[in-house]
């Protein structure tokens, strides 16, 4: 199945470490990296490995960071479909504690993601029948608007629409939580953290589910379940010892919509999905275990 995503792109930068930050003080990491990142450029590439077709349609920056990303998408047999734009990359700075939790620098005002151009969508949705959003996408006013009239457009004309709200991206951004609300209604599927999902109305959540919308909540180590059409499915957590989080909500992303679109049933695509996110924190890094749909 041939997913067309649009969602942000970035470089990360992860540095690993269990000292606490003092004034003045000069802190050398056990560990750091950079590498491509970004939660479309994540669901991508992760869907890719694991079998799947992917297509990114976000604009991606002549920079030499933009360069290292085409490069990196090409190795993962992820087709980039979309613009190159004259903005820089964006910078994502992880830091990473001693259990695997992390904190995050964003460094995405003005970057090359935010000229995402519904015209341009609309010269080439014809080929796609899916599309996933990352509402990492969602940090500007102009592109917000712009991925409203994509989506209108891309359901007024039969995809199937995929959402990852990623709310601790925006929130706070201008526009950006009632921007989520409104692609809610739109989609087939959404996908979040058991936190993000607490913040939008249960009655908006509630009627959307009614009328069809797979809410799928995402809670870490606790596992993760469904809710559709007035029913709960469960997976427990996992135990696995876990050394970097970076990443895993949109592995398990690829892992749930893959294994569900290719007739998976809920339970069974919620487990795979539960099991292929667990593992991926055990080693450093964006790690997709290696498990087809």
């Amino acid at each position: 199945m041939n997913i067309l995503t649009i969602g942000d792109n970035s470089f990360d930068i992860r540095v690993r470490s269990s000292t606490k930050v003092k004034e003045d003080e000069n802190i050398i990491p056990e560990s750091f990296s950079v590498s491509p990142g970004g939660t479309g450029i994540n669901f991508s590439v992760a869907y890719s490995l694991l079998g799947g077709r992917s297509s990114y349609l976000t604009p991606v920056s002549l920079d030499p960071f933009g360069e290292c990303l085409i490069r990196y998408l090409e190795e993962h047999r992820v087709t980039h479909i979309g613009s190159r734009s004259l903005k820089n990359t964006a910078l994502i700075i992880n830091l990473i504690g001693k259990s695997g939790s992390r904190s995050t620098l964003a460094l995405i005002k003005n970057t090359a993601y935010t000229d995402v151009s519904f015209d341009e969508f609309k010269d080439r949705w014809s080929k796609f029948e899916h599309l996933y959003i990352s509402g990492g996408i969602l940090t500007e006013e102009r592109t917000q608007e712009e991925l409203m009239r994509i989506i209108e457009f891309a359901r007024t004309n039969h995809v199937r629409i995929y959402f990852d709200p990623q709310i601790r991206i925006g929130i706070g951004i201008n526009g950006f939580m009632d921007a989520v609300g409104k692609i809610v209604t739109f989609s087939d599927i959404v996908l979040g953290n058991i936190q993000e999902m607490g913040t939008l109305p249960p009655g908006l959540l509630k009627e959307v589910e009614k009328g069809g919308t797979i809410l799928v909540y995402k809670k870490g180590k606790e596992g993760a379940e469904v809710h559709f059409r007035g029913k709960i499915y469960r997976s427990k957590g996992i135990r696995v010892v876990s050394v970097d989080t970076v990443g895993a909500g949109d592995i398990f992303n690829a892992a749930f919509l893959g294994y569900y679109l290719e007739d998976g049933g809920i339970v069974e695509s919620l487990e795979f999905a539960n099991r292929i996110a667990a593992v991926s924190t055990t080693r450093g890094g964006f790690f997709v275990p290696d498990e087809k749909f």
